[in-house]
């Protein structure tokens, strides 16, 4: 682990004192700074039109927040923070998805919102932003874990949003599961079609249960033959008939 230096170790440990005491002014003003320190990158970051450009600075900003997020997340008393939440989502653009999950989690916890200019839930932002990370790994393939998918659907299981969202989230989860896990995958893909049918997953789930099908051993069945009489014991079979019929008459 690398040792902090003095500027971060202060700001880290104003990010604590924020939490701890509400009613300190030093410590609003720092808590200020930083929100001065992100309407400022926010004007950078709407200079810049490609994405890719957009995600590589924040990548470069990252180091002036870092020591702040850290702070509020590891002794955060759960009060609304404007620029942690902002890094929920920035945090995803960068693919620091640990960070991320580490703050949808103390959001979630807290029942923390998205700022000012976000108009999705919490909750809802996660299971897109991480969905939608997935889709692009897949559609450009690089490899996505897919624990970050179960971790994301796990804690938002419980939340309110469009049935839309959570769909796009486990299809995601669904498609990474057929390889190792059909079963789970089965049911995360029908559970994904419940919530929206036109998710474009019928025909994978179709094509799962004709792969699971033809898995199954085949029992055959085979018809149970009479032994075929020879002709001796036909000839035999019959004169012993005539004779039982002969003493009868007599």
């Amino acid at each position: 682990m690398s040792r902090l230096s003095p500027a971060e170790r202060h700001m880290q440990y104003v990010a604590t004192q924020l939490n701890q005491n509400e009613s300190s002014t030093a410590v609003l003003a720092e808590y200020d700074k930083m929100l001065y320190l992100l309407a400022r990158h926010k004007k950078d970051l709407k200079n810049i039109q490609s994405r890719a450009h957009k995600n590589r600075y924040k990548q470069q900003i990252f180091p002036d927040y870092q020591s702040w997020l850290e702070g509020v997340l590891t002794n955060g008393n759960g009060r609304q923070d404007d620029v942690l939440m902002n890094w929920l989502i920035w945090a995803i653009d960068i693919e620091n998805f640990e960070l991320a999950l580490r703050i949808g989690e103390y959001a979630l916890r807290h029942s923390l919102v998205l700022p000012e200019g976000f108009v999705r839930t919490t909750a809802t932002a996660i299971a897109e932003e991480i969905a939608d990370s997935a889709m692009r790994a897949t559609a450009t393939g690089q490899a996505f874990d897919i624990a970050i998918l179960q971790r994301a659907a796990q804690m938002t299981a419980d939340q309110d949003m469009p049935d839309q969202s959570r769909a796009r989230l486990l299809k995601e989860l669904g498609l990474m599961q057929l390889k190792t896990a059909p079963e789970a995958a089965k049911k995360t893909i029908t559970a994904a079609l419940l919530l929206n049918p036109r998710i474009g997953l019928k025909t994978v789930l179709r094509k799962l249960n004709k792969q699971q099908d033809n898995a199954k051993p085949e029992v055959e069945v085979k018809a149970v033959k009479k032994p075929r009489k020879t002709i001796a014991k036909r000839k035999q079979s019959t004169a012993r008939k005539h004779k039982a019929e002969g003493g009868v008459q007599s």
